[in-house]
């Protein structure tokens, strides 16, 4: 059972922990599979077919596998997240996105890493988001960031099947940057709060068998 008395984590690093170890014993291979079937979930979601209430769970699993791939890969979701997104478009390379690219401008962020203002929380990286393509997602349908955060999801998953190598560990994990770019708009389109839900349904524990580590180990918790 998981302990009352133990601090939720305040960052996304202590998260990432959190998740690790409550799931140090569930098979890896099987992280993008359950990505893709929360997805469906979500899609059920933003297409106004479920209840968001009733649903919630999904966006927060499917943040859980997401985290546990990002592990399994050994990248820091902040890192992951800055090296593309730090604090400006990565395509218009605008503060705030107002929706016309010119292409990834990967060169052209390097000054942008160099300075302040990378978060450290789940919740600061839901502003930063927000910050930057709050403006232009409010004019899109949910429907429109499900069928790119789906197609972000589907291009990792295929990378990650492969053998990790040095080849294909940067195009990876600017993939994975893109899942958690567009999973956050989402989420803020919606109006979810992801850490505050996350830390609730995940406090020390596997929300479906309450216990760390998850004594199942099989998709039965998932």
């Amino acid at each position: 059972m998981s302990d009352p008395t133990r601090k939720l984590p305040t960052t996304t690093l202590g998260v990432q922990r959190m998740i690790s170890m409550i799931y140090s014993g569930v098979i890896d291979y099987y992280y993008e599979e359950e990505m893709i079937i929360q997805l469906r979930r979500i899609g059920q979601v933003t297409r106004g077919l479920i209840m968001e209430k009733v649903y919630l769970p999904a966006f927060l699993d499917f943040f859980r596998w997401y985290v546990c791939l990002c592990n399994k890969l050994g990248f820091k979701l902040d890192d992951v997240l800055w090296n593309k997104y730090p604090g400006v478009c990565p395509y218009c390379l605008e503060r705030i996105c107002k929706g016309f690219s010119r292409g990834i401008q990967l060169e052209s962020l390097s000054r942008h890493r160099s300075q302040t203002g990378k978060p450290r929380s789940i919740r600061g990286w839901q502003r930063l988001i927000a910050r930057i393509y709050g403006q232009v997602n409010s004019t899109r349908s949910p429907e429109y960031l499900f069928e790119r955060l789906r197609e972000e999801v589907n291009e990792a998953a295929e990378l990650a099947q492969a053998p990790i190598s040095e080849q294909n560990l940067e195009p990876l994990s600017l993939e994975m940057a893109d899942i958690g770019a567009w999973f956050l708009g989402t989420a803020t389109r919606l109006g979810i709060d992801l850490e505050s839900g996350f830390l609730s349904r995940y406090n020390w524990k596997c929300p479906s068998c309450n216990e760390i580590p998850c004594f199942r180990s099989t998709r039965e918790c998932g």
